[in-house]
């Protein structure tokens, strides 16, 4: 196991909402407009009409990619309301030579999606990931203004809870969610390691980033989030066994990352999904199948209008291939439950049958 984050700090959740300082202050000096019944603009039509209505600057040359980019984040369907306006911007800087996208959060810029020339490079399905990504981050839990987005300011906060808590996973396993995710963990670091704390990222960044890259992966590559949990609760497990035989407290619970099939094979949404159901243009359910499978549908549906045939192909596969992998993992389970029940029948069988038994020789004696 490696020791690289055994020493990082965890934050408690109560800190993160109560010190307003930086991040959340910068976002609640915005003038943001809040209402009790969630997101204006209902329907991917409504969505792609109020995106088409906003300010686009730097697509002169070619419009069409425009068009394109707000039909994909039309499609995605998580809610537009803070989106203020585009901007086609080069990576001709230093600090912006290998960005793809950027969701503006501060006080002048606060709502500008940025995309950049590197952006343009993708193909279809990485340019789907990437703008999931940047509405992952227009729709953040960690802005108290966007409440209403989610339902309410509890669902807000049960959000924030446990994204928090996947971060602090990630750190404590090191096992992290993709390659960026990686950098930015040694960005935390460096934070952490820097006294001046001129170096690096910040805690609130980096769970901010883990929002972001979880979602977006949630929409197209869970197969992915499926290996790092995987990876993560092993890791997770050794700790708790360390700290049991050293006497010491054992960590938190583990978080789920996505929702899973029980041995039954009935879905309970959890972990990013039910964000995701919460954020996504579709009736909030947050229980059951049916919800589930809406999403599950929704994904499909993105997949098949914006990727590749080659790559959709891969993917289908790949899912495919998961779902297989889940499916046996919880027949075996399930075989091993139904073996144990049947001996436990058998055996309480044969403690009646040797009662009635006793009883009789009694009655006899």
């Amino acid at each position: 196991m490696s020791e690289a984050f055994v020493d990082v700090p965890i934050a408690q959740p109560v800190d993160y909402y109560t010190d307003m300082s930086g991040f959340e202050a910068a976002m609640l000096d915005q003038e943001t407009v809040v209402t009790p019944e969630g997101t204006k603009y209902r329907g991917e039509e409504a969505r792609l009409g109020y995106l088409g209505s906003l300010l686009a600057t730097g697509f002169d040359a070619d419009p069409d990619a425009h068009h394109e980019m707000i039909e994909q984040v039309a499609a995605i369907g998580y809610p537009v309301d803070n989106f203020k306006n585009f901007v086609r911007r080069p990576n001709d800087k230093k600090e912006n030579q290998y960005t793809l996208a950027s969701w503006g959060i501060g006080t002048e810029n606060y709502g500008e999606f940025s995309v950049y020339e590197l952006f343009d490079r993708q193909i279809p399905e990485e340019r789907l990931g990437t703008l999931a990504h940047e509405s992952a981050h227009a729709n953040t839990p960690l802005n108290p203004n966007n409440a209403h987005l989610f339902g309410g300011e509890a669902e807000r906060l049960e959000a924030v809870g446990f994204i928090i808590a996947v971060a602090d996973q990630s750190l404590a396993t090191n096992k992290m969610l993709n390659g960026y995710h990686d950098y930015l963990a040694l960005q935390y670091k460096q934070r952490l390691a820097d006294p001046s704390g001129l170096e690096g990222i910040d805690y609130r960044t980096f769970v901010e980033e883990t929002s972001a890259i979880l979602s977006q992966l949630a929409l197209t590559n869970r197969a992915k989030i499926e290996q790092i949990q995987e990876q993560q609760h092993k890791v997770w497990d050794d700790i708790a066994r360390a700290s049991r035989a050293q006497g010491k407290p054992e960590p938190a619970p583990k978080v789920q990352l996505l929702s899973q099939p029980d041995h039954m094979g009935v879905v309970k949404p959890a972990g990013i999904d039910k964000t995701l159901l919460r954020l996504l243009d579709m009736p909030a359910e947050t229980r059951g199948m049916a919800g589930y499978d809406r999403l599950m549908a929704h994904i499909s549906g993105l997949k098949a209008r914006f990727y590749q045939d080659d790559t959709l192909q891969v993917a289908n596969g790949r899912f495919e291939a998961q779902n297989a992998e889940v499916i046996t993992r919880n027949a075996v389970f399930l075989h091993i439950i139904t073996e144990m029940a049947m001996r436990d029948a058998m055996a309480k069988a044969e403690k009646d049958e040797n009662e009635a038994k006793k009883k009789k020789s009694l009655v006899y004696a």
